[in-house]
């Protein structure tokens, strides 16, 4: 209800420049070998984050689950079609009082759902040398499995790990650089968001997860970094970033 403020739009596009999930992939990785990557850890060298976290919620830490970005700013980052669903999306909020949310017809959430408002507010971690995952609250079902050293199968239409059958929260590989966790999401069912914008199934993420830690050196949290890419519902890719603060151990 505030129309003097809104997000900076040049703070929600990517600032990376690559037109591609695999070519950002693609270029961290080389980074990482210049350094002697990609890191190969054990479960005795790997960063101990397995526990709870919640995300900070300050209203304009992200544009993405804030109550500050303007309705024509959100719209300058969808295509034509996307930006037709989206504005028959906020007229049923504002206009009928019926959200089309998943949830309202007992429909799955989507993969976008991890970084809305109440979908992403809870983050549990388990680590594991070959597998990480990234479960999220909403009915505890929102869970990324980062596989370790993986590579995608390119043949198809999207990278894959499996059948060429998209996935609600697609499918995901990773490697470290020394304490930074990057991640690529592909082969992701494309769905309507809950208080988003609804995205196809050549959405695909760039992940990258980093600690805070204190003056001490102690974990009081991490980074997550996602860079989104859909040319088929967004104009240029986009960024959302997310701090999480670490709350307790996974059996607190």
């Amino acid at each position: 209800g505030y129309c003097d403020r809104d997000y900076p739009r040049d703070r929600i596009v990517s600032p990376y420049g690559f037109a591609s999930a695999g070519a950002h992939y693609r270029a961290l990785f080389a980074e990482a070998a210049t350094r002697g990557g990609p890191t190969i850890h054990t479960q005795q060298t790997l960063p101990d984050w397995s526990g709870r976290y919640l995300r900070q919620r300050d209203k304009v830490s992200s544009w993405y689950n804030g109550a500050s970005l303007q309705i024509p700013t959100y719209l300058s980052l969808l295509t034509p079609t996307y930006q037709r669903y989206f504005v028959q999306q906020m007229y049923h909020y504002s206009g009928t009082n019926a959200a089309q949310w998943p949830g309202s017809y007992c429909w799955p959430e989507g993969f976008m759902r991890r970084f809305a408002q109440y979908g992403g507010a809870s983050v549990s971690v388990v680590m594991t040398p070959d597998l990480v995952i990234d479960m999220r609250n909403s009915a505890k079902t929102l869970i990324t499995q980062i596989h370790i050293g993986r590579e995608f199968d390119e043949s198809g239409v999207v990278p894959r790990l499996g059948a060429d059958v998209p996935q609600w929260f697609g499918e995901t590989i990773g490697f470290w650089d020394g304490d930074a966790l990057i991640s690529w999401t592909s082969n992701i069912q494309g769905w309507i968001n809950h208080g988003g914008f609804e995205f196809s199934n050549r959405m695909q993420s760039i992940e990258i997860y980093t600690p805070r830690h204190d003056e001490t050196g102690v974990l009081i949290g991490l980074r997550h970094e996602v860079v989104l890419y859909d040319e088929v519902a967004l104009v240029e890719p986009v960024r959302i970033v997310h701090l999480l603060d670490r709350a307790s151990a996974l059996n607190e």
